[in-house]
């Protein structure tokens, strides 16, 4: 079976492709993605009471997830091609100031696309355009058939410098 993800920087083309895959934890937190190339991406969330912390405001785990979630999908679209996808080494994600009901409006763009690593940027914006967080993803570029999520056996190690992988 052949993948059919595009591999030319038309955005159209690449934000109706992640549109139509939407699933997991970003359809649930209800990200849709606005415009994606492997220089830009945008995506929006609608805000609704299953992002609220118990007193009312939206609950920052959200801004740091959209955050994790369209600096990765850059960077993976930065990859595509090469047939190669990303992994989060690491999310910072700072908060600015609380959204109000409405759509929040969050666009990444890399810092650095490097080949063994990126650094992308994304800031979150409220229905007024004003600011409510900022972050940045620390992304490693592996080849897609890498075994990063493996559950081990009890008692088993994984595969290091002291191991030997069998």
């Amino acid at each position: 079976m052949t993948d059919p993800r595009p591999t030319a920087p038309d955005t159209a083309q690449i934000t109706a492709w992640l549109n139509a895959r939407l699933a997991g934890f970003d359809a649930h937190m209800g990200l849709r993605f606005v415009d994606a190339g492997p220089a830009r991406v945008v995506a929006r969330v609608e805000l609704g009471p299953q992002h609220r912390q118990p007193f009312g405001l939206v609950h920052g785990g959200l801004y740091a997830a959209v955050i994790e979630a369209i600096c990765s999908t850059g960077g993976g679209v930065a990859v595509f091609a090469q047939g190669r996808t990303v992994v989060g080494l690491d999310n910072h994600t700072s908060f600015h100031r609380a959204a109000r009901p409405g759509v929040i409006t969050a666009t990444a763009t890399p810092v650095k696309v490097g080949r063994r690593t990126h650094l992308w940027r994304a800031e979150i914006l409220d229905s007024a355009d004003r600011l409510v967080a900022t972050g940045q993803v620390r992304l490693m570029v592996v080849d897609p058939k890498a075994d990063l999520g493996r559950e081990l056996p009890p008692g088993e190690l994984a595969p290091g410098p002291d191991t030997d992988p069998q």
